[in-house]
C-alpha cells in the first residue's frame, strides 16, 4: 500500500489517502484538553457493510493501544532493545503476532521483521520550504504487512512520529500547540 496524508506534517488531525488514485484510505482524529493529546481515532473511510468504522485509536493519557475493540497498554506490545545510541523499538500486538522493530533512520520510521526487509515505511518531510510545495507525509506498507498488521503498523508509526516531534519541539507546551 502507497499512501499519502493531506495534512502536511500534522500526522494527528488528517487523511490518509491512496497514492494510485487519491481516495481516502483512512481518517485521523485527535482530541486535546489542557495537558495535551487525549485521544486519536483512525476511523476506515470505506468500512465493510457492518463492520466498524473506527478500527484504531490510542489513548494518550492512559497509554493504550486500541485495534478494533480490543485494548492493550504500551508497556504489553513494545519493548526496548539495545544500548543508548544503538536503541530500537520492538512492537508486537500479541503472541500469535510476529516482532516488529520500528527504528527512525534517514529521516523515516521504518518497520521490519527481519534484518533485511522492511515491511513499513512512514516518511515525514520536516524541512520547509519557501518557494515550493513541500512533500506530503507517506506511508507504504508491504503485501505482507497490510494482511495482518496493517491498523497495528499506522498507529505506532503515528505515535512513535509524535513522541518524536514532542522532542524536537521544545519550545511548545504538551505537544499540541506544535501541530
Amino acid at each position: 500500500m502507497e499512501a499519502f496524508f493531506d495534512n502536511k506534517n500534522n500526522v494527528l488531525n488528517a487523511q490518509i489517502r491512496s497514492s494510485v488514485d487519491e481516495s481516502v484510505l483512512y481518517k485521523l482524529k485527535t482530541t486535546f484538553s489542557f495537558r495535551g493529546r487525549r485521544l486519536t481515532i483512525l476511523q476506515d473511510a470505506n468500512p465493510s457493510p457492518g463492520g466498524p468504522v473506527t478500527v484504531g485509536a490510542i489513548h494518550w493519557d492512559d497509554r493504550i493501544v486500541e485495534i478494533l475493540g480490543q485494548k492493550k497498554k504500551l508497556s504489553d506490545i513494545k519493548r526496548h532493545e539495545g544500548k543508548y545510541f544503538r536503541r530500537v523499538r520492538l512492537w508486537k500486538w500479541g503472541p500469535e503476532r510476529k516482532e516488529y522493530t520500528v527504528k527512525y533512520e534517514d529521516d523515516d520510521w521504518k518497520a521490519k521483521l527481519s534484518a533485511d526487509e522492511v515491511d513499513g515505511v512512514f516518511s515525514v518531510p520536516y524541512r520547509p520550504h519557501l518557494f515550493r510545495k513541500p512533500k506530503p507525509t507517506t506511508l507504504s506498507l508491504t503485501t505482507a504487512a497490510l494482511e495482518k498488521d496493517e491498523v497495528f503498523l499506522i498507529l505506532i508509526f503515528i505515535y512513535s512520529e509524535a513522541k518524536r516531534q514532542d522532542q524536537t519541539n521544545s519550545s511548545v507546551g504538551a505537544g499540541s500547540e506544535g501541530w
